[in-house]
This record gives C-alpha cells, sequence and structure tokens, in this order.
C-alpha cells in the first residue's frame, strides 16, 4: 500500500533475507520500476533469487551482495522508497548516506520498530533531530516507522 501510495518507482531494501518483502515491493511497482535490495549472506542472496523467479519478478529485482556501508558509498543513485530491515546495530552508522539517497517526498520504513525499540533509539534519535524529516510510528505486527523526507528542505 505504502509503495503504491506515494507512486515509488525506484526501490531500495537493505536486507534480502529470503526475499518476502522483496517480493511484495517488486509487486507493487510498475513495470518500468526497480527494487534494489543489498544482502550480505551469501546463501540469502541464492534463496532469495530462487524466490523471485517463482514469483516471476525478477525482471524488476536488482540484488547486490556486500556490506550495506560500501554500497551506500558506490551508489549515488536517488530513490523513492526505502525498506530497512537489516541488522539494526548498523543503522546509525549509516542514517546519513541512506537518507542522502531517498529523494525529497520519498519515503522510508524501518521494520521491527517496537518489537526492537531498544536497539533502535540511537537511529530514531538521529531522525528526529532532522528538521527535513517527520515521522510516524505504525503499530502493525512488530511496529513499522515511517519516516518521510520532506521536500521543502534541501538536505
Amino acid at each position: 500500500m505504502l509503495v503504491k501510495a506515494t507512486n515509488a518507482q525506484r526501490i531500495l531494501e537493505i536486507g534480502t533475507s529470503n526475499g518476502y518483502s522483496t517480493i511484495w515491493l517488486a509487486s507493487s511497482i510498475p513495470n518500468t520500476g526497480m527494487v534494489h535490495t543489498i544482502e550480505v549472506n551469501p546463501l540469502k542472496i541464492e534463496e532469495a533469487r530462487d524466490n523471485f523467479e517463482q514469483a516471476q519478478v525478477l525482471q524488476n529485482i536488482t540484488q547486490w551482495s556486500g556490506d550495506v556501508c560500501e554500497f551506500l558509498k558506490q551508489t549515488p543513485e536517488q530513490v523513492d522508497f526505502i525498506f530497512l530491515d537489516a541488522d539494526r546495530s548498523d543503522y546509525l552508522s549509516i542514517a546519513e548516506p541512506l537518507f542522502s539517497r531517498l529523494k525529497p517526498g520519498g519515503l522510508l520504513v524501518c521494520d521491527n520498530a517496537i518489537s526492537h525499540a531498544s536497539e533502535l533509539e540511537g537511529f530514531v534519535a538521529w531522525v528526529e533531530s532532522q528538521s527535513n524529516l517527520t515521522t510516524s510510528l505504525v503499530p502493525v505486527g512488530k511496529g513499522e516507522l515511517l519516516v518521510y523526507k520532506d521536500n521543502n528542505h534541501p538536505n
């Protein structure tokens, strides 16, 4: 719903795992859209690729392997939507490069925001300190933190 509501065409997913969320993201974008997803675990990458093929969404997915910090340093492309579901201990260290990839008017969704609130404290504090970001905590499942990047700020 959020992907469709934001008319997202370019999506970045941090933490592919077995590809379940990636399939939902790819199924929600137009045929010309693309989901870029990054995962560090080679076994999960292979499992996800098989799932993408079975779900017939592989043409709308680009899989990346490796460290998310290095990935963000090498990819200047801006995206409309970010789904964050990886190692929460990395979130604060990637916050700045991550949000620099999110276009103004874009949305970041952080999974497990209620169930792992203590692990996200530093990241959430950083997000809430940014004048161009607006947050909303949605109590669905294990909690989704929605972060909207204001398109009236230059950052």
